[in-house]
């Protein structure tokens, strides 16, 4: 069989077992790997994604046109550029049948970032991300945050942090900045949040300093959020582990003073 892939996408020519290609019509099908649909695949300006082909037997031949144009003939790899915004349309074709396959080509977009100081964390300001776009950010302390718009974060201790956001998809860009945490946190540590059982198998016990409103957030090693709560008038709060995997999670406690963030061990 012949196929081309870019980003698990398979654009196939069916032969028979023999590898001899058919001389008529419904020769062509595409399929995703991952998913078995027909999906269009995109490319950045100033980006190229290649095509690249197996042999399909002596009797076919392939053709791939793009506006009415022979851009590549036979299966040997090419490449194809994205040079301006908009979808184009990659024709194969092969004995009598033919496949169009569309091309989306993306401006490439910077990511850019600002932040400040406040409330015993740093607040981070994201320039306009479009809609369908996917990016994380690194904060530098070993932790992730996917997809998380304009992020509060707090650090366990004062020092130089490396933060970076990375734009990943459908085209990449990063930013990388690096600032001084250095907090006055004493009035927080005067503060006690009692985290127990820790290590925890199904529950753990919260014990907090004040009657106040508070939000629990519960995140994975990568930054994810993975449950959430917003209590008031209460010092103890039970908090649900049933359903995790064993590992490393992480608790902010954020209320009007400020945030803290505790490390939690689920294990059996």
């Amino acid at each position: 069989s012949s196929w081309g892939e870019d980003e698990g996408v398979n654009y196939l020519i069916k032969t028979d077992q023999n590898g001899f290609g058919p001389f008529c019509a419904d020769s062509l099908i595409a399929t995703n790997i991952y998913n078995n649909t027909i999906e269009s695949f995109y490319i950045c300006i100033d980006s190229y994604v290649e095509i690249r082909s197996n042999s399909i037997g002596s009797y076919a031949e392939i053709y791939w046109i793009v506006d009415e144009d022979t851009i590549h003939e036979g299966n040997t790899p090419f490449t194809i550029y994205g040079e301006e915004p908009g979808t184009y349309n990659l024709i194969l074709t092969s004995c009598n049948d033919s496949l169009i396959v569309p091309v989306i080509v993306r401006d490439t977009l910077n990511s850019n970032f600002t932040y400040e100081l406040i409330n015993n964390g740093i607040q981070y300001y994201q320039d306009t991300i479009p809609e369908g776009w996917r990016w994380r950010w690194i904060m530098g302390d070993g932790l992730w945050l996917v997809d998380s718009l304009n992020p509060f974060y707090s650090y366990f201790t004062n020092g130089n942090y490396f933060t970076t956001l990375n734009i990943y998809y459908p085209c990449h860009s990063s930013t990388t900045k690096r600032f001084n945490y250095n907090l006055n946190t004493d009035e927080l540590s005067k503060e006690t949040f009692i985290i127990s059982p820790n290590p925890a198998k199904k529950f753990i016990r919260i014990n907090l300093p004040e009657l106040t409103e508070y939000e629990l957030i519960l995140y994975n090693i990568k930054g994810q959020p993975l449950k959430s709560y917003k209590i008031n008038g209460i010092i103890h709060h039970q908090m649900d582990l049933r359903g995790l995997t064993n590992g490393i999670y992480f608790l902010r406690i954020i209320y009007d003073k400020g945030t803290s963030v505790k490390r939690i061990i689920k294990s059996e």
